[in-house]
């Protein structure tokens, strides 16, 4: 009998085998990027981050009380590492504006929010900076934009969104001056000729009821627009869809909880905190980090809906793999086969530190779990995953609360560097808590096999060399330990097939099977030093 576990045992990732995925996707700790500033304390770097081809932004809205200033990294031709590039701050700066709490990047372009900015005396009314790239390759200010409305807690800035030669800008609680609706929310759309020419405005999307948060966040992509509003309806939440038709915005679809799953809508589902586009335009996720999932209560949870013509088909629900108090799908962001999902106070590694998980569409078009990834070293409350982005080559993650620069919340930005492989198949198997001791863990899965010699296939990620991987067959009762067997991994993938023994009988006596696999350094054993969040424990039944 032959079967694959396919095992990411760079980030954790164990997978038994159940269905095929198209692809499988290979991700790798590149670095770690750190606020740069005289005085990162409070910056919450990570909040918000953008990568855009070899740049990546990192919003600091906390910095110097809370002015807010924007980070900016560059690739270096030289180290193929991601560089500190420059500070981005206002023109016009303040405290408590909040700049950097929403960012984004397009090509040579920059944009960032201020929404608690002042820019005509008004509270809170806010404002947005724009950046281009100049000749000696650093980023000028080239606009600040100030809405026409410019109102007392109108929040202008308080989500951006840029493709091309098109910037959408949200204000939550901007009042609909047409229908005299207040705190209703609007949508400023601009546009410019080309990159040197100046943003000029030309639509208003205006929301039609007061304080649903409309707008808190935005997603732009081609003819399709994505505006959230998560406190509509009483906090269940909803998001809406706009298509650009004949040169126009024009709403299309509303979206909504969908209680197909058996999992009826709740209030404070917060439905439309978390919004994506797909890379290719076919298809839109949609999330609430307070929804109830299928996993249990005040998971999160996301939807996913197809495009067909100028509609929308709810095609699946999206679920964590765990319960608790998750915030699961607040950031995501969709590419081709993959969904990338964000629970920034999951408990992979610790109470709070956050986790990201992947989702891989399979040969029949659904999206499964595929990987999951966390900073093995994530401390309490670090909030990694609290804001996402994906290139074809690199995955960013922030976590704002993280601290590395002896300063409280300054934020780090985790790089990844991400290979799309062919597929395999795989279940996601939970990771346990990582801990420096023997037997840790708990069994979820189990792993179909028989009496006598099994072959169990599994493929293996290292960031370096010098470091081994080792399968233990067990009781799983007793801890008895029947087989051991131990591998050399070289740096990148490794495919071991690992003979597995079961002895005779064992299953008719009612006995239960574990396979262990873990990786640790060469000269080390299991007990000293297994690498944290590199495990796998399969349960072994008879098939």
């Amino acid at each position: 009998m032959y079967k694959t576990v396919c095992v990411a045992l760079l980030v954790v990732s164990l997978y038994s085998v159940h269905g095929e995925f198209l692809q499988t996707l290979n991700v790798s700790k590149l670095q770690e990027l750190l606020p740069f500033s005289e005085d990162p304390a409070h910056d919450n770097m990570g909040h918000y981050t953008r990568i855009y081809g070899d740049v990546i932004i990192a919003g600091a809205y906390g910095n110097n009380n809370w002015r807010g200033k924007i980070y900016v990294f560059e690739k270096s031709s030289q180290s193929g590492l991601f560089e500190p590039l420059q500070e981005l701050v206002a023109s016009h700066p303040m405290s408590l504006a909040y700049l950097g709490l929403n960012i984004d990047i397009w090509d040579d372009t920059i944009v960032g929010g201020a929404p608690y900015e002042e820019p005509l005396g008004e509270y809170r009314s806010g404002a947005v900076y724009v950046w281009q790239k100049g000749l000696n390759g650093l980023f000028q200010l080239t606009q600040r934009l100030v809405p026409w409305d410019s109102q007392r807690s109108g929040f202008y800035g308080y989500s951006v969104a840029i493709e091309g030669n098109r910037l959408v800008v949200g204000a939550r609680f901007t009042k609909n001056e047409v229908d005299n609706i207040a705190r209703a929310g609007k949508i400023y759309v601009y546009e410019r000729a080309d990159q040197s020419s100046p943003f000029e405005l030309v639509q208003q999307l205006r929301g039609v009821v007061p304080r649903i948060h409309w707008a808190d966040e935005l997603r732009l992509n081609g003819d399709v627009l994505l505006a959230g509003a998560p406190r509509a309806y009483d906090g269940e939440g909803a998001a809406y869809v706009f298509h650009r038709i004949e040169g126009e915005w024009v709403e299309v679809q509303e979206f909504r909880v969908d209680a197909s799953n058996g999992v009826p809508a709740d209030v404070n589902a917060h439905f439309g905190e978390g919004l994506a586009i797909s890379s290719d335009g076919s298809y839109i996720v949609v999330a609430g980090e307070r929804r109830d999932s299928e996993a249990g209560e005040n998971t999160g949870g996301a939807q996913l809906y197809q495009r067909s013509g100028n509609q929308w088909e709810f095609k699946q629900h999206l679920d964590p793999p765990r319960r608790g108090n998750l915030r699961f799908g607040q950031r995501l962001v969709a590419k081709g086969n993959f969904i990338f999902i964000g629970a920034w106070t999951s408990p992979e590694t610790a109470s709070g530190a956050g986790a990201v998980y992947i989702y891989a569409k399979d040969v029949d078009g659904i999206f499964k779990l595929s990987n999951t990834v966390v900073n093995p070293m994530g401390q309490e409350n670090d909030n990694f995953g609290k804001m996402l982005d994906v290139t074809e080559d690199y995955l960013v993650i922030g976590a704002p609360k993280e601290n590395q620069v002896s300063a409280v919340d300054s934020g780090v930005v985790h790089v990844y560097s991400i290979e799309e492989a062919d597929g395999c198949e795989t279940t996601y198997v939970p990771t346990p808590t990582p801990m420096f001791e023997d037997f840790l863990g708990f069994v979820d899965e189990v792993l179909d096999v028989k009496d006598g010699l099994n072959e169990i296939g599994v493929n293996v990620i290292s960031v370096e060399s010098g470091r081994v991987v080792q399968a233990r067959l067990q009781v799983l009762e007793s801890k008895k330990i029947l087989s051991t067997k131990t591998y050399s991994v070289e740096q990148g993938r490794t495919g071991l097939v690992v003979p597995v023994q079961v002895p005779e009988g064992v299953f008719e006596s009612g006995e239960e099977l574990q396979l262990r696999i873990a990786m640790f350094p060469e000269g080390s054993g299991w007990s000293e030093r297994v690498i944290p969040g590199l495990f796998a424990f399969p349960k072994l039944v008879a098939s």
